[in-house]
Order: C-alpha cells, then structure tokens, then sequence
C-alpha cells in the first residue's frame, strides 16, 4: 500500500509538499469548518469531551473541513472506548477470578473453590482499539 500524501505547513517539508498542500487548501476553501461543538449525542460524554479537545486544533489546519467530519466522530469514540476499556482493566484487573460453588447433600453451598482466571469480557474488544485509533489519527493529518 503506499504512503499516504503529506499535507502540512512545516518549513522543513519539499517543495512539493508545500505545492500539494497549496493545492488541497485551494479546493476545500469553499468547504465549511468543522464545528466547534460536538453531535448531539456526543454532548455530555468521553467523546463529547474529547471533540471539544481536538476540534480547536484540527481547524487551525486549514484542510480538516466539516466534510470529515465522520472521521472526527470515528476517532472521539475510539477515544472513548479506550479510556473506558482502560478504566476497567485499572478498576478490575485484566482478569477476573474463576470459582466453583461447593454444595454439601442437601445442595447448600458451603466453600468456593478458585478454578483459575478469566480474561474479562471487554478485553478482546478492547485491545482493537488501539490501531483503530491509530488509523483514525493518521487520517486526519
């Protein structure tokens, strides 16, 4: 797959760089900015809160426009789900303990035996994440 076009305002970057970039400004200057507020069913929220963050930076570049902005929502609820994903794992662990109910004739529990551990259910969702995130970032510049 080849690398992705480099569009940035750097003073270290070649000359065709600097055209390209030129050239994507140019065709999306009649393009609105992307809003400053997040969706309404971000508002309130991990990703809400994270729109508010990045928005103001990503419009300082003059290429991210309201056209991206399913990206934009893409990457504040990748955000959202890894900090939730990682709050759990600091809260509960990265595992859980597995026990067995020990009953005595009469079918009443009387002891827990510890079987081993679990990963927890959200781990394996969770770990996707991260190049998700990655991938969502890159996108955007």
């Amino acid at each position: 797959m080849p690398r992705k076009m480099k569009v940035t305002r750097s003073p270290d970057n070649k000359a065709y760089q600097n055209r390209r970039t030129e050239m994507v400004e140019k065709a999306t200057e009649d393009l609105q900015p992307l809003q400053m507020s997040p969706p309404n069913y971000m508002k309130g929220t991990i990703a809400g809160r994270a729109w508010q963050r990045i928005t103001p930076i990503l419009r300082q570049s003059t290429i991210i426009k309201n056209a991206d902005r399913s990206t934009v929502e893409a990457l504040c609820s990748a955000i959202a789900l890894y900090r939730i994903g990682f709050d759990d794992v600091q809260e509960n662990g990265i595992q859980t303990p597995i026990y067995k109910s020990v009953q005595n004739n009469r079918g009443e529990i009387i002891d827990h035996d510890f079987v081993g551990f679990k990963k927890i259910p959200l781990y394996p969702r969770w770990t996707p994440r991260l190049g998700r995130y990655a991938r969502y970032r890159l996108s955007l510049g």
